[in-house]
């Protein structure tokens, strides 16, 4: 049987304020939408004189990006924030670094795997409202200062 590419389609965005290092206390965001995780690595100058005059590189340190939109949900009787959009504004505001785990699925599942890391939330923009009166956040969460590195990984 001939190899076939195996798609992994990261669905799942879950925060967990103890860090990524600590306890499996991790929250999903289900109201996550346009999720994309990249990590382009950089290209590090390497020429030497015996290369003439073609550039010559090393490869560099990967720069980890996890974007995603979220809609803004209200209390309909208190007006007030949900909890995930409330802990998401508070780090924001707050400079706080979570823990991170970009999923192809439930992070309680055997097999399920994507990325985890330390992160902070470094944008947080509310879009206008559109024509029915809903509120798009876009978030950006960029990798923290941290012991514990980014890593790509699989439940066990």
């Amino acid at each position: 049987m001939a190899d076939r590419p195996v798609k992994t389609w990261l669905s799942k965005v879950y925060y967990n304020s103890g860090g990524a290092g600590s306890a499996e206390t991790y929250t999903e965001i289900p109201q996550a939408k346009s999720i994309a995780m990249t990590a382009p690595r950089e290209a590090d100058d390497a020429t030497t004189k015996g290369a003439g005059a073609y550039k010559q590189y090393d490869p560099g340190q990967f720069d980890i990006s996890l974007s995603f939109s979220i809609l803004s949900l209200k209390d309909s009787s208190t007006g007030a924030i949900n909890t995930v959009e409330s802990a998401l504004r508070t780090a924001y505001t707050a400079g706080s670094t979570l823990g991170w785990a970009v999923k192809d699925g439930s992070i309680s599942t055997t097999g399920t795997a994507g990325w985890e890391f330390d992160g902070f939330v470094a944008e947080y923009n509310e879009q206008k409202p559109d024509d029915t009166g809903n509120v798009m956040i876009d978030i950006v969460v960029k990798p923290a200062y941290s012991a514990t590195a980014p890593a790509w990984r699989v439940e066990s």
